[in-house]
């Protein structure tokens, strides 16, 4: 959000550390519902919710979708 990325289509390494900050920063709203410690450096389910939440205020009460238990192993 503050990382200062150029726009383009490419997840490339930039975007992975600005993600990867962003799950340190809130870890508690993104990794802790998937019981893991460290940022993993994907976008999914409760980061893009934690991100909508601060970047669009009306989105930050919405419910998030069933969460399968997370595993390094599935991706």
């Amino acid at each position: 959000m503050d990382a200062d990325l150029e726009l383009t289509s490419e997840y490339d390494a930039f975007t992975e550390a600005a993600v990867r900050d962003s799950q340190s920063k809130f870890a508690e709203d993104i990794l802790s519902p998937w019981e893991i410690n460290e940022s993993i450096g994907r976008m999914y389910i409760t980061t893009r919710a934690k991100i909508n939440s601060l970047l669009c205020p009306d989105l930050a009460n919405e419910p998030l979708p069933d969460l399968i238990p997370y595993s390094e192993s599935q991706i």
